[in-house]
C-alpha cells in the first residue's frame, strides 16, 4: 500500500514539474547558453516581496491586520520588507544590463555592444506594455485625466519624467520605471566614458580602475541624496538653492537616481564576467564556493535588520529608538540624517552578497531558485508588478465592504486578499504578459534583425565601393 502510495505522489510530483516546466518554455522569447537561470527567481522574489508589502500596508491601512499591534515593532518590521523589492529590482537591472559592457570594459578583443540593438530591446521591452497599462488605467480608473488640464501630468507619465507624487494619483509604482528607464538610456553614456577612463593596461589594472569609477558612482548616489534630502532644505534664502532645485529633476528627482544601487549590480556584474572568462586555481573555485555560504548568510542576516530601522524610521516611532538601538533621543535626528543617506545602499549591499553568493555559489544554493514555477512569476514580474496594485484597489473598494457586511472576521479577509491575489491577479497579469509583453517583445527582436541586417548590407556595400 505505501508502496503504490509513494509511487502515486511521485506520478504527481512529475507531472506538476512537468507542468511548470511547459508553462514556463512558453513564456520564454528566447533561451541564452549564457542565461543565469537563478536570477528569475530572485526576480520573482522581488516581484512578489512587493505586493506582499501592499497588501500588509493596506490591510494595517484599511484595518484587516495590524503587524505592529499584533506582533510588535521588530517582527513587524519583517513583515515590512518586501518594500525593497523595488531595490532589488533596481540591482538586478544593474548587473544584468551591464554585462557585455563589462565584458569590453574589462578584455581587449571584446567587441563593444550594438548601442542601437540595446536602446531597442529596451524600448519595445518596457514601452508597449507600459503605455498600455497606462492607457487602461486611465480609461478605467482615472477618467478625469483625459481632461486638457491634466495633459501635463501625463506627458510626463508618457515620457518617463513622473515623479513619486505624479505616480501616486495612478499607480504607486510608477516612479521606478522612470527610475529604470532613465538608467537604461544613460547607461551606454556612463560605459563610454569609463571605457575613456580604463582603456589602457592589462585586464587586472582595468578590472581595478572600473572598480573604481563605480565606487565613484556609488558616492555620487549617496551625495546627491544627502545633499538634496539632508543638506539643502535647511538652507535659506540662498541663491545657490534655487538653481540647484531646477537641477534636482535632472540630478536627483523627488525619491533619488539610486545611481549607488544600480553600481552594486554593477559591481557584481564586474565581478562574474571577470571570473568567467579568466583562467581560476582550483583554490580560488573551492574558496569561492565557501564564502558563497558565508556571503548569503550575512546578506539574510542584515535585510532584517536594515529593514527594522527604515520600519521605524518611516513611522516615526522615535520613543522606540532607544529601546531597540539603545541610543538618546537627542541623537535621533542625527541617526535619521544618516539613514535618509545610507538607506537604499544598504539595502543593495544587503541583496548584492545575497545575488553574489547566487552567482558563485553551488548548485544546492542555485537549485532553489530555479524551480520552474518561480521562474515564470520572475518571467511575468513587468506585468505583475504594474497590475497588482490597481487590483488590490479593486479588492479594497468592491470586495472588502461586501466581506465586513458579512461579519466575516480579520483572519479570513486577510486570506482573501492573498486568495485575490493568487486567482484574480496572477492570471490577469499572465495574461497580459502572454498577449502583450511577447508580442511587443518579438517586435523588438524583429525590429533589431532587421536594423542589423541593413547596417551590414551597408557596411558591404560601402567596402566592395572603397575595392
Amino acid at each position: 500500500m505505501n508502496f503504490f502510495t509513494r509511487n502515486g505522489q511521485k506520478n504527481i510530483q512529475g507531472n506538476i514539474q512537468q507542468w511548470s516546466e511547459t508553462v514556463t518554455n512558453s513564456l520564454e522569447i528566447s533561451k541564452s547558453k549564457n542565461q543565469i537561470l537563478a536570477l528569475d527567481g530572485v526576480r520573482a522574489i522581488a516581484c512578489l516581496s512587493v505586493i506582499t508589502y501592499h497588501i500588509n500596508h493596506l490591510s494595517d491601512f484599511s484595518n484587516i491586520w495590524r503587524p505592529y499591534d499584533t506582533l510588535g515593532g521588530i517582527l513587524a518590521s519583517i513583515f515590512y520588507l518586501g518594500e525593497s523589492g523595488v531595490i532589488l529590482f533596481f540591482l538586478l537591472s544593474g548587473f544584468l544590463l551591464f554585462l557585455p559592457f563589462a565584458k569590453v570594459l574589462l578584455f581587449e578583443n571584446s567587441s563593444w555592444p550594438s548601442i542601437s540593438r540595446f536602446y531597442l530591446r529596451r524600448i519595445f521591452r518596457i514601452v508597449p506594455a507600459y503605455y498600455l497599462a497606462l492607457s487602461l488605467m486611465i480609461l478605467f480608473f482615472h477618467p478625469g485625466l483625459l481632461h486638457h488640464s491634466s495633459w501635463q501630468e501625463v506627458l510626463r507619465l508618457l515620457t518617463f519624467r513622473m515623479e513619486f507624487s505624479d505616480s501616486q494619483q495612478i499607480n504607486g509604482v510608477f516612479w521606478t520605471l522612470a527610475v529604470e528607464f532613465q538608467f537604461y538610456l544613460l547607461l551606454p553614456i556612463i560605459c563610454w566614458i569609463l571605457a575613456l577612463l580604463i582603456r589602457r593596461g592589462c585586464t587586472n589594472w582595468r578590472m581595478l580602475k572600473l572598480i573604481g569609477c563605480l565606487l565613484a558612482i556609488m558616492v555620487w548616489g549617496v551625495f546627491t541624496r544627502y545633499y538634496y534630502s539632508v543638506y539643502l532644505p535647511g538652507v535659506s534664502g540662498a541663491y545657490l538653492k534655487g538653481i540647484m532645485l531646477k537641477l534636482k529633476p535632472f540630478i536627483y528627482g523627488e525619491e533619488g537616481k539610486y545611481f549607488e544601487v544600480f553600481a552594486v549590480g554593477m559591481l557584481l556584474s564586474v565581478l562574474y564576467v571577470y571570473t568567467q572568462n579568466t583562467q581560476l586555481t582550483e583554490n580560488w573555485q573551492a574558496n569561492i564556493r565557501r564564502f558563497s555560504w558565508v556571503a548569503f548568510t550575512a546578506g539574510l542576516l542584515l535585510l532584517p535588520v536594515v529593514s527594522m530601522y527604515h520600519f521605524y524610521h518611516v513611522r516615526n516611532l522615535d520613543f522606540s529608538y532607544a529601546n531597540i538601538f539603545n541610543v538618546s533621543d537627542s541623537a535621533i535626528h542625527s541617526l535619521e540624517k544618516t539613514w535618509i543617506m545610507w538607506e537604499a545602499l544598504l539595502y543593495a549591499v544587503s541583496y548584492g552578497l545575497c545575488i553574489a553568493a547566487l552567482l558563485f555559489g553551488s548548485r544546492k544554493l542555485q537549485y532553489p531558485f530555479e524551480i520552474p514555477i518561480l521562474r515564470w512569476v520572475g518571467l511575468i514580474s513587468f506585468s505583475l508588478y504594474m497590475w497588482h496594485l490597481p487590483f488590490i484597489f479593486i479588492f479594497l473598494h468592491y470586495v472588502l465592504p461586501s466581506l465586513n457586511s458579512q461579519g466575516i472576521g480579520h483572519a479570513i479577509t486577510y486570506l482573501a486578499f492573498y486568495i485575490w491575489a493568487l486567482f484574480v491577479i496572477v492570471p490577469i497579469s499572465l495574461a497580459f504578459y502572454r498577449w502583450i509583453e511577447m508580442p511587443g517583445i518579438r517586435v523588438g527582436e524583429l525590429i533589431v534583425r532587421r536594423f542589423e541586417y541593413f547596417n551590414k548590407k551597408r557596411t558591404s556595400m560601402i567596402v566592395k565601393d572603397n575595392q
